[in-house]
């Protein structure tokens, strides 16, 4: 299984973290099925929900921070949009650590990641859709 690493653009004493790393694992994958009461395509189709925004963020680190919980990926989210941050290259990090994983279908090969480009490739889906598109016309 891979990572995808993010900077939430945080700081401790005035300098800048280190970038975290988004991960799923079966574990992880497996609370975020629970937790948001449908699969990760499902959950994926309604991308510009900043519900799953929140519970994606909060199982990609639940495996590197186990006490990461969805308050306090909500407000990860909340002080990285205050900074500045995009959050469209938020959700292209989660999709990224998504086909890393493994979890859900082959992991996708560097070659393969470029030749997608900004597709999200998740198996089940009717078709790969760009990282930052909605359903509005």
């Amino acid at each position: 299984m891979q990572y995808v690493e993010f900077d939430f653009l945080e700081e401790a004493k005035g300098e800048p973290k280190p970038p975290r790393k988004l991960r799923f694992t079966v574990t992880t994958a497996n609370m975020l099925d629970q937790r948001a009461g449908v699969g990760i395509s499902e959950l994926m189709a309604r991308r510009q929900n900043i519900y799953a925004m929140v519970l994606m963020v909060c199982y990609a680190l639940q495996y590197g921070d186990p006490a990461m919980t969805e308050k306090r990926a909500e407000q990860l989210v909340q002080r990285f949009i205050d900074k500045g941050g995009d959050t469209t290259t938020l959700w292209a990090a989660l999709i990224k650590a998504a086909n890393r994983s493994g979890v859900y279908g082959k992991p996708q090969t560097e070659e393969e990641e470029q030749a997608d480009g900004a597709a999200v490739v998740l198996p089940n889906a009717e078709a790969p859709v760009a990282a930052g598109a909605t359903d509005e016309a």
